[in-house]
């Protein structure tokens, strides 16, 4: 019979994305951990084409990495069960994203789910999580929602081979920022990557990745890649390496496109101090139009880094550029450009401050048909203040700020957001 473990220090970080910082709630299941000591590691395969850690939450990533506390803590192994919930109190000043005639809200987000997992990360391990988060707006209760999002994850250990898997699942009705509307939507990634020792110093890596996200009312989109590369242990901190990219973006009212991704590989890991793994290359795409540009060629990259210069302080950056499809135009693509860098700072035993800021930069770019290019620049900034009253609970209080030129006007906005959330996991 499974064992109950308690999962110590494991504190809800609210599944409910304010509507201006990115089209989907964050990603429970990044596998990156915080506990008192600060940011103690981040995995992140070097897998499938470059693309933004799918583009709906890409300016999570880095706040998600420092945030991050459902995984288990260090050192738990065997099976775990834990259920976790909370409350998000969240005031905003532009509710719908609007360039003018802003309407502001409070909103509350109710978040309940539970995670079962067998095995251990050094070896073995597969994991579960369910989440509901259920919002209430104050002064437009007609937007009341339920959404849910659930996530499967595991990992291998052989011999010589190392296999992952993740895997998740959302529907979502909140705000989303591609839209600028609130809209019914499914998202799902699943992603399959292994690692194999060809001998001492030499590894072949690869892996098959699927994203989709379909809307009720807008453009879906559907992405299928594989990815095969070798790499080289040049020391015993750093590989470099060569991989290749075959992918097909299949984006409704734009045309279809293959493509295809060369690129340069490094990752370096100074003893769990510093680390970094990015891809950086040329990207070949074809455009399936009758009229119109059918070829495009570009500069794509990805990198993800984490460094811990004290035991209680810590900094993550993320970076891409990738090619998405858009959601509200007809022939068009997006070149979408992503920075953020977050730093999560420890204060005694209970206390915390985190501060995230980034900078998003989109082309659009016109692919078929007729019409004009546009460009969206922006920066979006997030700073918190956590109380853990015991290892089972968490108390913050966080603004953040999201601010987006267009060269179309009505596309422009300014919102911020301030509140109060807890959580309680055991």
């Amino acid at each position: 019979m499974p064992t109950l473990k308690t999962a110590t220090g494991m504190l809800l970080s609210l599944l409910c994305l304010p509507a201006a910082r990115a089209q989907i709630a964050v990603d429970p299941t990044v596998n990156v951990q915080t506990t008192e000591s600060g940011v103690e590691g981040m995995e992140s395969q070097a897998i499938g084409p470059v693309t933004d850690d799918t583009a709906e939450f890409a300016v999570e990533a880095a706040d998600a990495a420092l945030e991050q506390s459902l995984d288990e803590a260090p050192g738990i192994t065997g099976n775990l069960f834990s259920l976790r919930g909370g409350l998000r109190v969240t005031e905003d000043d532009n509710l719908f994203l609007s360039s003018v005639n802003e309407v502001s809200d409070t909103v509350f987000s109710i978040t309940g789910g539970f995670k079962v997992s067998k095995g251990s990360a050094k070896k073995n391990l597969i994991s579960l999580t369910y989440d509901a988060i259920g919002r209430i707006y104050l002064d437009h209760d007609d937007l009341n929602d339920l959404d849910h999002a659930a996530a499967l994850s595991g990992s291998w250990n052989l011999a010589r081979t190392r296999i992952s898997l993740e895997a998740d699942y959302k529907e979502l009705s909140n705000a989303d920022r591609e839209a600028r509307a609130f809209t019914d939507r499914q998202v799902a990634n699943a992603e399959l990557a292994f690692e194999h020792d060809i001998s001492g110093k030499t590894i072949t890596e690869g892996g098959l990745l699927y994203r989709t996200i379909q809307y009720n009312d807008f453009n879906s989109s559907t992405d299928y890649s594989g990815r095969l590369g070798v790499g080289y242990k040049i020391t015993g901190k750093t590989t470099l390496g060569l991989a290749g990219v075959l992918g097909y973006l299949d984006s409704e009212n734009n045309p279809e496109q293959v493509y295809e991704q060369l690129l340069l590989t490094a990752g370096y890991n100074a003893s769990g101090k510093l680390t970094f793994k990015g891809d950086a290359g040329v990207q070949f795409r074809q455009f399936d139009v009758e009229e119109g540009e059918d070829e495009k060629t570009g500069f794509v990259f990805k990198l993800k880094s984490v460094y811990q210069p004290r035991e209680r302080t810590g900094f993550a950056l993320t970076a891409s550029r990738s090619t998405v499809g858009s959601a509200t135009q007809v022939g068009r693509t997006i070149d979408r450009t992503i920075i953020s860098l977050g730093m999560n700072q420890k204060i005694g035993k209970r206390f915390g401050l985190g501060l995230t800021g980034g900078y998003d930069f989109s082309d659009y770019t016109v692919t078929s048909g007729s019409g004009s290019d546009r460009e969206e620049d922006g920066w979006f900034g997030r700073s918190t203040f956590s109380f853990s009253p015991s290892d089972h609970t968490k108390v913050e209080v966080f603004y953040e700020i999201t601010d987006i030129e267009s060269t179309l006007e009505t596309r422009s906005y300014q919102n911020n957001q301030f509140g109060l959330s807890v959580g309680i996991a055991f």
